[in-house]
């Protein structure tokens, strides 16, 4: 609990962790989208990250260029039996986008550097039921967290609003309390904080 930051600890229910072996990220994933094979099913996670990368390129090389996107791409690809070295492992921000999307859930990364709420960037807009996952990073590893019932939520990650598909916009409203709560218990512990150290 001390890697993420103290404000968040109420939201925090239980850290569970997975293997250390390059694919936490990508384990954590998959077990948390409730996979038949739970954290072991990380590789299928990896090509279905893939497959979302090629089928809407044109959408990602607008979002950070062609490069990144190639980048990205051979993180993403891991031959079997290969492993799993540090330019194969799960790079956030942009694996966030590519999670929430293909996967057509809320994902939530918190780690004492920052906070992100990542939304689809298309889709029909939240169905009546939908995930809410969240990760956890602790240095160099990805852990999986379970969050409270009515969790606040950390900030939409910045580039969903820009390149959003009009009919996922509605995302976010189901979310509008908890987001403003995040910034609100924030700020209110920074104020205690300070107050503590003068």
């Amino acid at each position: 609990m001390g890697h993420f930051p103290s404000f968040f600890h109420p939201y925090i229910q239980t850290v569970q962790n997975v293997e250390d072996d390059g694919n936490c990220g990508y384990r954590a994933v998959a077990a948390l989208l409730g996979l038949p094979s739970g954290e072991e099913s990380w590789s299928w996670v990896r090509a279905a990250l893939i497959e979302e990368l090629e089928r809407h390129r044109g959408l990602y090389d607008e979002m950070w260029s062609r490069h990144v996107v190639n980048v990205l791409h051979s993180r993403l690809t891991l031959p079997p039996g290969d492993p799993a070295t540090e330019d194969k492992w799960m790079q956030l921000p942009e694996m966030g986008y590519l999670v929430a999307t293909r996967f057509q859930v809320v994902f939530i990364s918190i780690s004492s550097t920052g906070c992100w709420s990542y939304l689809p960037l298309r889709g029909e807009g939240p169905p009546d039921v939908h995930h809410v996952i969240a990760v956890g990073h602790v240095i160099n590893h990805f852990v999986q967290l379970h969050l409270t019932l009515g969790h606040s939520m950390p900030p939409i990650a910045l580039q969903w609003e820009r390149y959003v598909d009009p009919t996922s916009v509605s995302w976010c409203v189901p979310y509008d309390t908890r987001l403003r709560r995040f910034f609100q218990y924030k700020s209110r512990h920074i104020m205690t904080g300070n107050r503590k150290h003068d």
